[in-house]
């Protein structure tokens, strides 16, 4: 059974390049889900993954890439959600 993770990214982060990381993180990891800008000048991520460590994922998120500064991450816990890959949304 997947688990399901909203993320709140918080920093200098809505570059596009940090949300392609993001992808490709998701996309190598087997982790499906979307991540998009919130109008707080944050990233909203969600994550659903049965084998990844999602510890190990936030980890790499807080890291960064490219320009993008990380101040916080916030991680919630939800009802299970299916997702079709992982997705940019604009």
């Amino acid at each position: 059974m997947d688990k399901t993770y909203v993320i709140t990214i918080i920093g200098a982060v809505q570059g596009a390049a940090y949300k392609n990381y993001i992808r490709n993180l998701a996309i190598s990891n087997h982790v499906s889900g979307n991540v998009r800008n919130i109008e707080d000048g944050s990233l909203l991520v969600h994550a659903a993954t049965q084998n990844y460590d999602i510890d190990r994922f936030i980890s790499e998120l807080q890291r960064g890439y490219g320009l993008s500064d990380v101040d916080c991450i916030k991680v919630e816990e939800v009802s299970e959600r299916n997702f079709d890959g992982f997705s940019v949304l604009y």
